[in-house]
Order: structure tokens, then sequence, then C-alpha cells
């Protein structure tokens, strides 16, 4: 059953609409995770019911998402609140919404075998551009990062885990599989994630203040950990590609 992509990104949004408020409704909350979940399989119903089978329309999903959950939120506070709030709440809504249905759009792609066979054949193998690839890098630890804050455990670790993941993921999928890739995307993504935690900290004025050595610490288990993370992908590369 293919649909024309308008119709099939309207379905997908309005699926994960529907499955966030059931769940919200049955669980009296709406846990980030589940959130994620429902997000993806909106931008996978939105991409696998088209004829084309493009990543964008699950892309389109998240971003309808965004829009709407954005315009909800501006109905209960005021501009003054809105405006300090802003770039963080985007922030949230794209790791959660954008992010989540682009995966589900890639995976619709990949339900069908002929994408796969195309995929493999050019994307797969002859890997993506660097800049592209650092992009993808970074996006994804700054989305790891804000994902796992749900759980309870020690941040560092927390850390470790998803600049090791985004490294892995980064140098994997360049075109020549280079660890100072994932290494670029690691440092970018170390000063963003600095950066935003630091106007959180201002904004809700709850800034957490740490030792210097404290911070050193993090700093290199964060910059050991891309690099693990990106040496892995490169071995990696040459058994999957």
């Amino acid at each position: 059953m293919n649909f024309r992509p308008i119709i099939s990104i309207i379905i997908g949004t309005i699926v994960a609409l529907v499955l966030s408020f059931l769940i919200d409704v049955s669980l009296h909350s709406l846990p980030k995770i589940v959130l994620i979940i429902t997000t993806l399989i909106g931008g996978f119903i939105a991409t696998y019911f088209t004829k084309e089978k493009k990543i964008r329309y699950g892309i389109y999903v998240g971003i309808s998402l965004t829009v709407i959950s954005t315009l909800f939120l501006s109905l209960f506070l005021t501009n003054l609140i809105i405006n300090d709030i802003l770039p963080l709440y985007l922030y949230g809504a794209i790791v959660n919404s954008v992010l989540p249905a682009s995966i589900g759009g890639f995976l619709g792609k990949m339900a069908y075998k002929e994408s796969r066979e195309d995929f493999k054949a050019k994307e797969w193998k002859n890997g993506i551009t660097p800049p592209m690839a650092i992009t993808i890098g970074f996006i994804f630890i700054l989305s790891l990062l804000y994902w796992f804050s749900s759980f309870e455990g020690p941040i560092i670790l927390i850390g470790f885990i998803s600049f090791l993941i985004g490294g892995l993921t980064t140098t994997l999928i360049v075109k020549d599989n280079r660890i100072k890739y994932g290494l670029y995307a690691g440092l970018i993504a170390l000063i963003l994630s600095f950066t935003l935690g630091l106007y959180a900290g201002i904004i809700t004025g709850r800034v957490i203040s740490e030792e210097y050595y404290i911070k050193i610490i993090k700093i290199a288990a964060y910059i050991m950990a891309v690099i693990i993370g990106s040496y892995l992908g490169k071995i990696a590369s040459k058994y999957l590609k």
C-alpha cells in the first residue's frame, strides 16, 4: 500500500501524536524513551508507505511534531518565559523528534530489499563525506547525552558511552575511515555540550559548580572515549564494508 508523500507524512505525524497521547494518559506521564519510540514509528510510517521510500519524509514528520509541540507550548507560557527557554526547548524537541523520525525514515527505507541493496552498493560501500560524517557524529553524541540523561547513573559514565558510540559511528560511516574525523566530532560535541549546560544553568538559576580537576577528568575521559570509539570504528569498517 503506497500513499502520496503528503498523506503518508500526515498519517505518520498523527500516529506519533495519538500513540504519545494514549501512553501519556495511561501512564500519567510520557517517558523520554517512549516519546522517542513513538516518533520513530511515525517517521517509519511516513517513509515506508510511500512509493519513493525517501528518508526525508520521516524527517518531515519530526519537523511537524517539533512545530506542533512549540505552538502548544506557546499557549501556556508568557513571551518572556518562551524567549528564555526556547533555545533549550527547541534543542530538546529536535533531539526527541527530528532525529528519531529520521532514524524511523531510514528504517522504513531499509525495510525494502531494493533500498537495502542500493544503499549497500552506494552510500555504505563508498562512505559519506567527512563534513557530513562529522556533523552526524556530533549530533549523535549530543542526542545520546540527552537521551541517557533520563537514566540514573554516573554522569561521567553516560558521557563516556555517548562519546565512544559517537566516535565509532563517525569513523565507520566516513569515506576513508580516519580516526581524526571521530575526534573532530567529539571535540565539537564537547564544546557544544558544555556551552548548552552553562546556558541551561544560567536560565534555570542552577549553575553546577565543579572543581577544576573534575572538569579536567571529564574532558580527558570523553576525549579518550571518542578516540577509542573511532579506533573501533576503523577496525569495524574493515569487516563490514
